[in-house]
């Protein structure tokens, strides 16, 4: 009998199995400035394996030990202020396991800061004729502003003003402008002003127009220059009020130039609305005897008559005599905010703005002080002579 013997192989095949490691959450997000509020992270994996955190940003500490081996947890906090007022900043946690093997990394974000504004008020009610108004703001970071309302009526600046507006940190006054609110019921509209991530916001509500009857005013009847011309420095600012079309016309403008905000305006012009008139001598008056013409302003209802008078050389008329513009001291010109105004005899003045708005009315005698914030403004002394100011 024969036997046949079978070999039999038996093949065995080893599997290795991977180890399960997990980390939540898969990144962390704060708000500037910081908090205390803690995160934690969570990290699981076999009781043999051990972890350990290799990297963080240097603006988060961490509460507990950063390594172990085992499932654990740390927590997770933003302990400084981001310095950008304008962009978030981020950084990784890397967690490793068995000596650096394998890592997981977290993404961890933080918020910019927020700017610090303040407005000396959030809302104003303005009347419905065409105004200028101002607000202060104080902000530790540069800014920019932007006026909003339906046809545009709200601006910055005077007449014909714009509807942005950008500035340095610090003390700002906003000049605000409003046109006359013709369309018969109150409306409103917003100032935004942003800086980085924060925006407020100044809400301006105009009351509505209760009177149609058509009105034109000026804010003077009679003007007096000095025989000296001094180009740039004597003017005057003359506003003109109305709700409807105006005409002027000047009986001799040959030595007179008159401009508004758009440029020099010419006899027989017509205008619409308010507006500020710049009124000045175009040259010296080298005669003895002082000159004068008249600038008449016409609506379809309204006529009223300025009369403006330049003084000669000679001192016969009178008419500057009660204030000598050389016994009157104003300085430094420009200025850094403290205007000085020295004269021999009290004297009465009034500060116009660029728009034309009087914003002061005092009695000066020697070493008279004012403090001004920047801007132009033009000087009036005794209704007789009006000196340009200029506040840097």
């Amino acid at each position: 009998m024969k036997y046949t013997l079978l070999a039999l192989s038996v093949l065995f095949s080893v599997s290795s199995f991977a180890v399960s490691i997990g980390v939540l959450p898969s990144s962390l997000s704060y708000a500037s400035p910081a908090t205390t509020t803690g995160q934690v992270i969570t990290i699981t994996v076999p009781a043999v394996t051990p972890w350990t955190i290799t990297v963080k940003p240097s603006w988060v500490t961490l509460s507990g030990v950063p390594s172990g081996t085992g499932s654990g947890s740390v927590t997770v906090s933003a302990v400084t202020v981001n310095p950008s007022l304008t962009s978030s900043r981020s950084g990784v946690i890397t967690v490793s396991f068995n000596g650096g093997a394998s890592s997981t990394d977290i993404t961890v974000t933080q918020t910019a800061s927020p700017a610090t504004m303040t407005l000396s008020q959030y809302t104003e009610s303005v009347p419905s004729t065409q105004n200028g108004y101002s607000v202060t703001l104080t902000s530790n970071a540069d800014w920019n502003a932007t006026a909003t309302s339906t046809g545009g009526w709200l601006r910055f600046g005077i007449a014909g003003g714009t509807y942005t507006l950008s500035g340095l940190s610090g003390t700002t006054s906003i000049t605000l402008y409003v046109d006359n609110n013709t369309t018969g019921a109150p409306r409103t509209g917003t100032i935004s002003i942003s800086a980085g991530v924060t925006t407020i916001t100044l809400t301006v509500t105009q009351d509505d127009l209760v009177a149609t009857t058509p009105y034109l005013t000026v804010s003077a009847t009679d003007l007096y220059f000095p025989a000296n011309h001094q180009a740039g420095l004597n003017y005057f600012p003359l506003q003109v009020n109305s709700n409807t079309t105006w005409n002027m016309s000047v009986a001799d403008g040959s030595w007179l130039n008159i401009e508004n905000s758009v440029g020099t305006i010419l006899s027989g012009t017509s205008l619409s609305n308010d507006t500020t008139l710049l009124i000045s001598t175009l040259n010296d008056n080298t005669t003895v005897a002082a000159r004068s013409t008249t600038i008449t302003f016409t609506s379809s209802t309204v006529t009223l008559v300025l009369n403006i008078t330049q003084e000669g050389t000679g001192t016969t008329t009178g008419i500057l005599n009660s204030t000598n513009q050389d016994e009157i001291s104003v300085y430094p010109n420009p200025s850094n905010g403290t205007v000085n105004i020295d004269s021999k005899v009290p004297v009465s003045i009034k500060i116009y703005d660029a728009t034309g708005s009087i914003i002061c009315t005092d009695i000066a005698s020697t070493a008279h002080l004012i403090q001004l914030p920047k801007g132009v403004y033009s000087l009036n002394i005794d209704d007789k002579i009006t000196k340009k100011l200029i506040v840097e």
